[in-house]
């Protein structure tokens, strides 16, 4: 995997980082008007991407999980889209399974991805036509396909999927990004979600030959106004029509 040089984006995360480390264990919590809890961590870390952003892609338009207001995505060709905290329940558990994830979406594609869990230094980082950098945790291989899932569904996935180990994690972007460098073998997320929850770990995995698609198998159109996202599959072709099998054959989720 190459070496990461952005000396800026190096610095931007290095600052998240001295931030994420000094709130987390003592976060604020507060209530969204659709009942998610949202910290002042969420704030402090937005507030950081969304100053980066103005300044180095100042023409480009940044749309935020916690924006808190609709934003056109048509009215230009180049959208961030910022996770500040993927996983914000697992912050407030103390729990440190959640992420900063940003994407950038250039005419309908995406070109950059980055995934960072700042307790464990861990960065994922992608660029259109360079290879994926990765800093931090490695796998050794399993002799069952490891599959992750979500805490609140890991019980009722690992009955469908019963010669896999399934592992919980809290940020959905984080499994992605794990999954893409192999950690493990598959990435299940069965609630609706949003597109800044996804996109940096779809471009990831998608590097890296596995295939991304809804929880019906719908492949995600980032050329799209929509920001919702029916859950996520996300697999090697040879592992993913068996998942979206065993997804089918869950109710309730």
């Amino acid at each position: 995997m190459s070496h990461w040089v952005d000396e800026n984006w190096k610095a931007l995360l290095s600052q998240i980082g001295f931030t994420v480390r000094d709130l987390w264990q003592n976060p604020s919590v507060q209530s969204k008007p659709d009942g998610q809890p949202v910290t002042n961590v969420d704030y402090a870390v937005q507030d950081l991407i969304v100053t980066f952003l103005s300044k180095h892609y100042s023409a480009d338009l940044c749309v935020s999980e916690e924006n808190l207001q609709t934003v056109d995505t048509t009215s230009s060709p180049r959208v961030w889209l910022v996770d500040p905290i993927d996983g914000t329940r697992s912050l407030i558990k103390g729990k440190p399974e959640f992420s900063v994830s940003i994407a950038l979406i250039d005419h309908g594609r995406l070109t950059m991805a980055v995934v960072y869990n700042p307790i464990l230094d861990v960065i994922y980082w992608l660029e259109d036509g360079k290879s994926l950098y990765h800093q931090g945790r490695s796998r050794s291989r399993d002799s069952r396909p490891v599959v992750l899932t979500s805490h609140q569904h890991h019980k009722i996935i690992a009955r469908q999927l019963n010669d896999v180990t399934c592992y919980p994690v809290g940020s959905i972007a984080e499994r992605m990004a794990m999954t893409a460098v192999g950690f493990a073998d598959a990435t299940i997320g069965l609630f609706d979600m949003h597109k800044w929850d996804v996109a940096a770990g779809t471009m990831l995995a998608e590097s890296t030959g596995h295939i991304v698609t809804c929880r019906q198998g719908d492949q995600l159109d980032w050329g799209s106004d929509s920001m919702g996202v029916g859950g996520v599959v996300v697999a090697k072709p040879d592992l993913h029509q068996k998942i979206l099998q065993a997804v089918g054959r869950i109710n309730n989720y």
